[in-house]
């Protein structure tokens, strides 16, 4: 009597309760005791499930937030793409830009859907740095009540694949957050991965209660662009070049070409800061190297997606053959079987120094192997287009649009190499050659809305690109805003892109301010970021008057840039360090300091 004392002392069930069980179950057969066993099982499951439903109910009796951050357009194709769907289905739910995001209220949120894009070394895109930088900061608050949902967009030939996806991921889950699905990590043809999270998304949304806006849809049409309609990456405008000139001197070290290309009378509307997207193909001579490295043939046929075509067609219109990644040196090295590609297999750091010093050609040269065609191109990643900014005004050239390219050229392991893309564009292509173009709308690098307010335009190299276009447009509005421009290269004689152009524009006073930067024109090194430092007064002035800046060209001198800057607010602005940088994001945040970097 003792030990039942006991039991039900320590027991969830009383005596009376006990015995009744006690006594059904001696009536059952084994067979009969284990369904009854299962059946209990299955109550406790669903009544956890339904629980979850309820928090996920209480969860979703809100609205949802689709935040795109986007460098060049895809993320923000991706999250109308689910905002759409979303739409359709009359989920209550709001679709934000990064840049119009009040990230300061992110503890309101509840449900935060982020689709961003990653570029140079890891960074987040331009109109996300300020969230970014304030999600990373001890300022940002915990985060305890919002779940949400993460898709990367990046390029695994780069170091920082999708890190700026990642440190989302990580970073909300560290503020307490809670994911409602896993990040999902897309490379460069990432509409297939997408439309596998979109899925994911929906799904996750289809097992709970939603409470719908009470918005009605049955005459809610969803608003695309005629010209996204008509053109697209995967529908591109077939048109033909007007003009390849190279505009850099005959000693200079670069080869650029100022390239001008036909715009028929279409309905493709373009502004300055906008990128246009081309289709190249792959260089012939070595695409032949390629294949007799393995000893195939240009008829061999393979199968890509849906089509059975030549090895040749396919290595020339369907392969990205200049670009080696971590993922094809590891596929190589189990299809080779050689010994020191296995050997690196498992050393990231040897990896990332194997694929930085050896393209696709000279692994396949060095490290002999035999493959069949389809594991040749099996092996390739798909091709995907260049994009360049433009560099013309459509209200100066209605039927144009113009870009200037750089030849990339380097010698690797005794190899002379050349860029995909632009040796195309360069040396593969001349007037009146056909060209397969679209448009790409970048809302993160434009002028002010306002043509009175100043611009400061920074830029080294090809950089100048998108300021060509500004100043155009500057002259045909007949704005008032005043025009800075700073510009760097390596010699006077030799680098100055667009010389005659941009002398005019000063002479009739367009271009209040021209300060240029050459680095190898005397025995001391000059760049650009000296001379807005010797200007720092004025600068501080535009500045205070209003004035927008603008930096386009490479990552390394957009920082040098920024720092300068910094120094001058610093120093001008009787500010410490801190208080300049909460100064310049502000600047940020009102779109007055604005990159285009690579």
């Amino acid at each position: 009597m003792k030990d039942d004392n006991n039991l039900f002392n320590n027991s969830l069930i009383d005596e009376y309760t006990f015995k009744k069980i006690n006594k059904i179950i001696n009536n059952l057969s084994n067979n009969q005791m284990i369904w009854l066993s299962g059946y209990l099982f299955n109550i406790i499951e669903n009544n956890k499930l339904n629980n979850e439903l309820k928090k996920s109910s209480i969860l979703i009796n809100n609205k949802i937030t689709i935040l795109s951050s986007s460098q060049t357009g895809n993320a923000r194709l991706v999250a109308k793409k689910l905002y759409d769907r979303m739409i359709l289905s009359n989920f209550n739910v709001v679709l934000l830009k990064a840049s119009e995001y009040k990230f300061k209220k992110i503890n309101k949120e509840k449900i935060l859907i982020i689709i961003t894009s990653t570029y140079g070394e890891g960074e987040p895109p331009e109109e996300t740095y300020v969230f970014y930088n304030f999600l990373m900061s001890k300022r940002v608050p915990k985060l305890n009540n919002l779940s949400f949902a993460i898709f990367g967009l990046g390029d695994s030939s780069y170091k920082f694949f999708n890190k700026s996806a990642k440190d989302f991921d990580y970073r909300l889950k560290e503020l307490g957050a809670k994911r409602l699905i896993k990040r999902f990590d897309s490379d460069i043809n990432y509409s297939k991965v997408a439309n596998n999270w979109i899925k994911e998304v929906l799904n996750f949304f289809k097992n709970v209660t939603f409470n719908k806006s009470n918005l009605s849809i049955k005459n809610k049409s969803i608003k695309v662009d005629n010209y996204e309609k008509k053109y697209s990456k995967k529908n591109p405008l077939i048109t033909n070049i007007l003009c390849n000139q190279k505009i850099t001197g005959r000693d200079s070290n670069k080869d650029i070409r100022h390239i001008e290309i036909n715009l028929p009378n279409v309905n493709i509307f373009y502004e300055p800061g906008d990128i246009l997207g081309i289709w190249y193909e792959n260089d012939p001579s070595l695409i032949k190297k390629i294949i007799l490295c393995f000893k195939l043939s240009n008829n061999d046929f393979v199968k890509i997606g849906n089509k059975n075509i030549s090895l040749y067609e396919a290595l020339l219109k369907y392969c990205e053959i200049t670009v080696n990644t971590i993922n094809i040196v590891k596929k190589y090295s189990y299809l080779s079987n050689n010994k020191y590609l296995l050997s690196i297999n498992n050393d990231l750091l040897e990896l990332k120094n194997f694929v930085k010093n050896t393209p696709l050609i000279d692994m396949f040269i060095v490290y002999k192997s035999k493959l069949l065609a389809q594991q040749l191109v099996s092996l390739c990643r798909p091709l995907s287009p260049r994009f360049y900014s433009i560099s013309s005004s459509q209200k100066e050239y209605k039927n144009e649009i113009h870009i200037t390219v750089k030849i990339l050229k380097y010698r690797s392991k005794n190899f002379v190499h050349f860029g995909g893309a632009s040796s195309y564009l360069g040396h593969r292509i001349d007037e009146n050659d056909k060209i397969k173009i679209f448009l790409q709308k970048n809302n993160n690098f434009k002028l002010p809305k306002d043509s009175n307010i100043p611009i400061i335009m920074i830029a080294v190299g090809t950089g100048i690109s998108p300021f060509r276009s500004f100043i155009q447009e500057r002259e045909n509005m007949k704005a008032k805003g005043k025009n800075w421009l700073f510009f760097g290269d390596q010699k006077f004689t030799e680098d100055f892109l667009y010389q005659i152009e941009w002398v005019n524009y000063f002479k009739n006073g367009l271009l209040n301010n021209i300060n240029l930067a050459w680095s190898r024109d005397q025995k001391y090194k000059i760049y650009i970021q000296d001379k807005i430092l010797e200007n720092k007064n004025i600068f501080w002035k535009w500045i205070n008057s209003g004035a927008y800046i603008y930096i386009c060209g490479s990552i390394t001198m957009s920082k040098s840039v920024e720092i300068s800057i910094l120094k001058i607010i610093q120093e001008n602005g009787k500010m410490n360090k801190s208080d300049s940088v909460i100064f310049l994001n502000e600047l940020k945040i009102n779109h007055r300091y604005q990159k285009d970097v690579y």
